[in-house]
């Protein structure tokens, strides 16, 4: 057997968007492949044994069931000029497409960037957009003299993915397709973060308030066709993570964070005549998956079906399928432990999902019976001949309490040898590893070391107590990674303790730079889109003021040595670890002035170490990047850890 390659990803499929049709018994879903440095989309119709591409899809795909007969799929256009006024203008075109055969056609062109369609009643849809809004027409030198500088007055001032924030929000708004008109419902003021359409029409959606200084709170409010301009149903002050509709009332997942904070897991209530009562507090973490670099893009994780309510959630270190009876509140588990449930459509006679299962890779499977029946195989040959790990299940006691981890062991494992190693460090800090199959993970095992990886306390999975780390970071989670690596290198005497490396992104990249200042265990280090201090952290990133503030316990004027106590840069002057750097130029939830600091404090100290910027990159550039530069970053890690680990 050949050991994977550092490409093998680009082999992949990726399936999203999964929706069952109307009459219960097909489904579309999006399958997304990788073609010269390129993502490529295809939409797909699932129906009994017929199983086909039906479209190929844009660069942003976007699908919708028009009605049982046909599909509605997009053609995003969005120029990135700034002069858009002169030089061109943001629309997307939708074609519909008939189920059973024929040739697309253009249906209708709107003069949005649409994010989001459905339809509503008759001929009006619901449409969730990007708006920016429109200063008055510029002379062309003024145009050109607007290029040359950027004005913030907004808070946040960038989104990861999305650049500078200025006068942009998601708007929602009614498309009445037979008269070719739009109609706003949300606010210039407001950000409209989901919406789901009900019965006769209804449209509940969330929103953030955004008058310069956007709202980490939600409400709730609801359009219904003939009755006027929308009205607000809830304004509680709730974090509203998940909601749908159970006939005209609405079952929704949310979190006050009295008791836990912003990463608060949700409870379930039952809004009913403006009444909200709580349904069940399954202290799971709703709308969960599990960690992985073999996905792109999303789908549904919250559905209510009939009298059923279906969420997944992390349960331990596996993300299943969750039904809670309406409107008693009895949750039970329908998928069994060993399936990592990605997204799922229970509108059919049997639910649909997308899993990995055990070592494979996504395929969409339909629950008959609790049973798992495959409908798809896009990855039969995607592995054929390629050596694969299965990761070994270990629960260490070392760091105080029990931690989920494991070790993947390298291909030809002997016993009687010795091994570099690495630990591997998820972000978050609230998400969580599981035993699927993670590519980054088998190359290096592949390539001859031991990859040990774990849930420390702050990881997502074990509820509420275990996952709040808030003013505690680089404590309890630090002493439960040093004590599984300490329990692991007992348990497998084979890992040489004298190469050892440490790597980790975001939450995980700054566990890397707090480590390096604390322990010289580590031959190398490599620290991704990582925090160095949480002061630049607050001001800086697009979730520093809510985010930090909520961690910390205070503001950076309040907490001033605490914050700075718990900055991995204080301690960088401790450092001796050589440590590889990686950042995205564009990354604005951990913005690249935290790698920054780190390199320099670390080179002026005269520790070997090595920065790589991406250009054009964001926050999400292991798991969506560009392909040659995933490739890049996965050479530039393996290169350092040979380097001074294979020595």
């Amino acid at each position: 057997m050949n050991s994977p390659t550092m490409d093998q990803f680009t082999r992949f499929r990726f399936l999203s968007g999964l929706q069952v049709g109307p009459e219960g018994e097909s489904a579309l879903f999006g399958v997304t492949h990788i073609e010269e440095n390129e993502y490529c989309h295809t939409l797909w119709l699932w129906k009994g044994e017929d199983l086909r591409p039906m479209a190929q899809l844009g660069k942003f795909p976007l699908f919708v069931w028009e009605n049982s007969r046909s599909v509605l799929f997009s053609d995003l256009r969005c120029p990135k000029d700034v002069a858009r006024r002169e030089k061109g203008e943001t629309f997307t075109v939708f074609y519909r497409l008939p189920v059973d055969g024929g040739e697309a056609v253009q249906a209708f062109r709107l003069p949005l960037a649409v994010e989001s369609i459905q339809p509503l009643s008759g001929d009006t849809f619901a449409v969730l957009a990007s708006w920016e809004k429109e200063g008055p027409p510029l002379a062309p030198e003024a145009l050109e003299e607007e290029r040359d500088y950027q004005v913030l007055d907004e808070i946040p001032f960038w989104q990861n993915g999305r650049g500078f924030a200025k006068g942009k929000r998601r708007r929602l708004y009614l498309y009445h397709a037979a008269q070719d008109r739009l109609e706003p419902l949300s606010g210039e003021g407001e950000v409209v973060e989901d919406f789901r359409v009900g019965p006769g029409g209804r449209l509940a959606y969330s929103v953030s308030a955004h008058p310069g200084i956007k709202s980490p709170f939600q409400s709730l409010w609801e359009y219904c066709p003939g009755e006027g301009a929308p009205w607000m149903l809830l304004n509680d002050r709730l974090y509203i993570h998940e909601f749908d509709y159970w006939g005209e009332e609405l079952v929704i997942a949310g979190a006050n964070g009295t008791r836990y904070g912003l990463l608060e897991n949700s409870t379930l209530y039952l809004l009913s005549q403006g009444e909200l009562t709580t349904l069940a507090q399954p202290d799971l973490k709703v709308g969960a998956r599990i960690n992985s670099d073999c996905r792109y893009g999303s789908g549904t994780t919250f559905q209510v079906v009939g009298e059923s309510l279906y969420f997944t959630a992390v349960q331990g270190h596996c993300c299943r399928l969750f039904e809670v009876e309406l409107p008693g509140g009895n949750l039970r588990p329908i998928t069994a432990p060993g399936v990592q449930v990605e997204l799922f459509d229970a509108a059919g006679t049997a639910p649909l999902l997308v899993a990995f299962r055990g070592q494979e890779l996504q395929e969409l499977y339909r629950l008959e019976q609790q049973e798992l029946r495959k409908l798809t195989e896009f990855h039969r040959d995607a592995l054929a001949g390629v050596w694969v790990g299965a990761p070994e299940h270990h629960v260490s006691r070392r760091g105080g309490c029990p931690v989920d981890g494991w070790v993947l062991l390298p291909k030809d494992y002997d016993p009687e040898q010795r091994y570099p190693a690495l630990l591997n460090i998820h972000g978050g800090p609230k998400t969580a590893y599981g035993d699927n199959y993670f590519h980054e993970m088998q190359y290096w095992a592949g390539q001859g070391y031991v990859v040990l990886f774990c849930n420390p306390r702050g990881s997502d999975g074990r509820g509420d107590e275990f996952s709040d780390i808030r003013g505690k970071y680089g404590h309890c989670d630090y002493e439960d990674l040093m004590g599984f690596l300490d329990e692991m290198m007992e348990y497998y005497p084979a890992i040489d303790p004298q190469r050892i490396g440490v790597a980790g992104g975001s939450y995980g990249g700054f566990m890397v730079n707090w480590m390096i200042g604390h322990t010289r265990r580590f031959s190398a280090a490599i620290s991704q889109r990582g925090i160095a201090n949480w002061t630049t952290m607050d001001l800086l990133s697009d979730i520093g003021a809510m985010f930090v503030r909520d961690q910390i316990g205070l503001d950076p004027w309040q907490g001033r040595e605490l914050y700075w106590d718990r900055s991995p840069l204080k301690y960088a002057g401790q450092a001796k670890t050589p440590t590889l750097f990686i950042h995205s130029d564009e990354d604005y939830r951990c913005p690249i002035a935290e790698g920054y600091q780190m390199y320099s404090a670390l080179r002026q100290h005269g520790v070997e170490c090595r920065a790589c910027v991406f250009h054009g990159e964001n926050h999400e550039l292991s798991r969506s990047g560009k392909p040659a530069h995933r490739l890049r970053r996965l050479k530039e890690i393996t290169a350092w850890l040979d380097r001074f680990c294979k020595k």
